[in-house]
């Protein structure tokens, strides 16, 4: 099982939600949602969703810092960006 990041940085484009959701059924998803992607509601089953709190928008649910952030990347065996 890997552990895979997905950074969403753009709220207008449903495919990187569809390739999450899939994968997300045999690896360790989680989604850190920055920039524009601040705003999305993400309800995925089995993934982990995290905003940056650093962004200027109000968060709403969990988020993490920079150094969190960082922390996670290193952490993951594979990250993507959108």
């Amino acid at each position: 099982m890997k552990k895979i990041l997905h950074i969403l940085k753009v709220k207008d484009d449903p495919s990187p939600l569809k390739i999450i959701q899939k994968q997300a059924e045999t690896n360790a998803v989680t989604v850190v949602l920055i920039q524009d992607a601040g705003e999305l509601k993400v309800d995925l089953k089995g993934v982990t969703v995290w905003k940056l709190a650093e962004e200027g928008v109000a968060p709403s649910g969990p988020t993490l810092g920079y150094k969190e952030l960082l922390d996670e990347i290193f952490k993951a065996d594979m990250v993507v960006t959108w």
